[in-house]
């Protein structure tokens, strides 16, 4: 009896730690599930207490949920976290990102003070990008190491990544760049961070000056990663070495082609021409590069402009960039040309691209206000947005103005929302407006429900804009429940399969991070909900779109999604929910076809594509998607 106790005791005790393991795993995972719900419910007021918990997990989940309910309140708890330096680095890393997302100046100089604890640079990264978020635009960005000094592959990497989200001239730190060849120090994911930077708008200062130039020659010359090149196109063209982005056009990589092509019709042809070959139509493979090309520098005449777009192997983006550069200098017979290629479609999406090619067409787009009703609501919304975007106004005494018109003849909400945002923007020339305010005024007393929500909103702003004297209140969007505890297990790890018609996708969603958009997606996967939905957005080495059951962008559900920002970044390939600003999620959803860093932290990044890389290069605009399951 004693030996066969002998032997049960131990697999007794394995048996009862191995229960009590599960149900210390079960309750902690209940415990980051109710904090959740708690402050997705309280909208952030119950980030309080969590902040200061003594659990480590509490902390830590507090910290990953102030990056999307964070607000000025909880900034005293999150600098003391990290000045304190008491909690894990997993913490600190997620303390240092909210504070970033909240965005306040006060965080500048704690921030400061920790990264001048932080000896060892552990933190680097999301120090110096949480600072580039708070820190004032009429600022400097200030230095963390001393004259002369040797900057490490650390610190380039961390100033990489922070600068594409700093909102002043980061002049003093390009000082210590431009000293260190970026291809030799630093990693594939900080160069092409470092691409995307120098393209944006306020490094216009440093763009001109010449030993910038030559360190973007130099790092051009040596870079090999061909996604870093196509991040590199942009600044080059600002910079004006064109010859740089001749050599890609010439590149047998497609992709790289593309792009460098997107770049060279830019700039001046004359000089476009000098830098190419003689015989550049024989060395380019790119064929749609080429025509692109011959077109947009009228180097062809137009029979063979005609005989070009004829041709079966375009995709409908394809032909619209095309006949877009034939129409740039809004000749007759392109117009003619793209009138033609609208009425003989009966494709929704394509009809709405052949609009869209319209911009130097103002009279064919008065006619085609004039007679919006007649015209499904996605191509309604097409026309709007092309003649909002030419830039002209019929200002004639007597005569409504375009957003008059388009107000007048469209009783779309989409159309409506368009038109509310486009003044809402530009409000100067409209205040005080009788005529834009009844409007309306006429058009909000018969928006009801909650599909319109988003342009009662709209109009509600642009009223505010241009009818000072009077205070409108916006209506509250309703938002979706918290998904029940057992939906929230289920779908911790989820897998989404979007089948096309150009071949299927798998994607892996992480509903732990983002519980509320993953239980969205998956319920309406299960109610059919995508089934013959096409892309309606896809813009090459940017992102796919699609979710629209109109086909413009402007479709929605009864209801809103919150947000649920993280610090995980937006690489090639991932999937991040569409939105029109913070927390008005909904249906539609993104993939990405390149990394776009510049996204990070203002969408919600909820899956990565798993298989079906080929897949996703082949979509185009107008792709359809059979069934997700």
């Amino acid at each position: 009896m004693r030996k066969l106790l002998a032997l049960l005791f131990p697999q007794t005790l394995f048996i009862y730690l191995f229960f009590l393991f599960l149900s210390f795993h079960s309750q902690a995972q209940q415990n980051i599930y109710n904090l959740q719900k708690k402050v997705v419910e309280s909208k952030g007021q119950a980030l309080q207490d969590a902040l200061t918990s003594e659990s480590s997990e509490i902390q830590l989940e507090a910290c990953h949920l102030a990056a999307t309910w964070g607000g000025e309140s909880h900034l005293s708890q999150l600098h003391q976290m990290i000045l304190e330096k008491k909690c894990s680095p997993e913490t600190l890393h997620a303390a240092l990102f909210a504070i970033g997302q909240i965005g306040s100046m006060s965080s500048v100089k704690p921030i400061e003070n920790f990264i001048q604890l932080d000896q060892q640079f552990q933190y680097g990264e999301s120090a110096l990008l949480a600072l580039a978020k708070c820190i004032n635009p009429h600022e400097e960005l200030p230095q963390f190491w001393k004259e002369g000094e040797q900057i490490t592959t650390q610190k380039l990497n961390a100033m990489s990544q922070a600068l594409v989200f700093a909102k002043c001239n980061p002049q003093n730190w390009f000082v210590e760049i431009v000293r260190v060849s970026p291809v030799a120090a630093m990693n594939v994911k900080s160069r092409l961070l470092l691409a995307v930077a120098i393209g944006k708008l306020n490094f216009k200062s440093i763009r001109q000056q010449n030993d910038f130039v030559a360190w973007l020659r130099e790092w051009d010359a040596a870079e090999q990663n061909d996604q870093v090149r196509m991040k590199l196109h942009r600044p080059l063209a600002l910079c004006g070495q064109g010859q740089l982005l001749s050599q890609d056009f010439l590149n047998k990589n497609e992709r790289l082609s593309f792009s460098a092509c997107a770049q060279l019709t830019q700039l001046d042809s004359s000089s476009v021409f000098q830098w190419l070959p003689i015989n550049w139509t024989s060395q380019c493979e790119n064929s749609f590069a080429k025509a692109w090309l011959e077109i947009q520098f009228e180097q062809i005449d137009f029979d063979q402009i005609r005989t070009i777009l004829n041709q079966e192997n375009w995709t409908i983006d394809e032909k619209v960039t095309l006949t877009k550069a034939w129409n740039k200098n809004g000749h007759i017979d392109a117009q003619n040309a793209i009138l033609f290629r609208f009425f003989e479609t009966e494709n929704t999406i394509e009809r709405m691209q052949w609009v869209r090619c319209m911009t130097n067409s103002y009279h064919l787009l008065d006619s085609l206000v004039l007679s919006l009703e007649s015209f499904e609501p996605a191509v309604q919304y097409a026309i709007a947005e092309t003649a909002l975007g030419t830039g002209e106004y019929l200002n004639t005494p007597g005569q409504y103005s375009f957003e008059e018109n388009i107000l007048l003849h469209a009783k779309d909400y989409g159309v409506q929302s368009l038109v509310a945002d486009f003044i809402h923007s530009n409000p100067a020339q409209f205040v005080r407006n009788q005529e834009l305010i009844d409007l309306f005024i006429n058009q909000l007393s018969h928006l009801n429900g909650d599909k319109t929500i988003e342009t009662r909103i709209a109009i509600i702003q642009a009223l505010g804009s241009i009818d000072p004297e009077h205070v409108y209140i916006k209506p509250l969007a309703i938002a979706q429940r918290f998904p029940s505890y057992q939906t929230w297990r289920r779908n911790k790890v989820s897998t989404l399969r979007i089948h096309t018609d150009q071949g299927k996708m798998v994607l892996r969603l992480d509903g732990r991070r983002c519980p509320m958009s993953v239980a969205n997606i998956k319920q309406l996967a299960q109610q059919g909900y995508f089934e013959n939905i096409a892309f309606h957005r896809v813009i090459p080495e940017f992102v796919a779109q699609a979710g629209c059951t109109r086909g413009d962008g402007m479709s929605g559900l009864n209801s809103v999604i919150y947000s649920e920002l993280s610090n995980r970044g937006f690489d090639s390939n991932t999937i991040g929910m569409a939105s029109a600003g913070k927390h008005t999620e909904s249906a539609q959803f993104f993939i990405t076809l390149s990394a776009t860093p510049h996204l990070n932290g203002r969408y919600t990044q909820f899956g990565k594509l798993t298989r079906g890389k080929r897949t996703l290069q082949k979509i185009h605009l107008g792709t359809k998607i059979k069934k997700v399951n």
